[in-house]
């Protein structure tokens, strides 16, 4: 069983994109640097090479626990609510596909 994972390929570098995720794993894995709001504050930025998700889950709830990751159902998958296939803005990003599942948040600056 594999899990499912984000893919933000093609996107250009200086581009920021804002990734809503309480899986902590993925927002490391696919961030350069991690801004944490909480209770509608800035909590601070953070390079996400020098984080943990425990640091994070910290800094997102003032509390210390442990969690374990649980592995995403493997079923079948929800028809999306948006679904975006090979989008390019000419010299700024290319082929970017995106899908949107019900209760997913999306934002994207470029």
């Amino acid at each position: 069983m594999t899990k499912r994972k984000p893919k933000l390929n093609g996107i250009k570098r200086r581009t920021c994109l804002v990734f809503v995720r309480h899986r902590l794993e993925e927002v490391m894995e696919v961030s350069d640097r991690i801004s944490v709001l909480k209770d509608g504050e800035l909590v601070g930025t953070f390079p996400a090479a020098e984080m943990t998700t425990k640091q994070l889950g910290f800094l997102m709830t003032g509390q210390e626990f442990e969690y374990q990751v649980r592995e995403l159902w493997q079923g079948k998958s929800s028809t999306p609510v948006l679904e975006v296939r090979n989008l390019s803005r000419h010299g700024e990003y290319q082929n970017i596909n995106l899908r949107v599942e019900a209760g997913e948040v999306v934002s994207i600056d470029a």
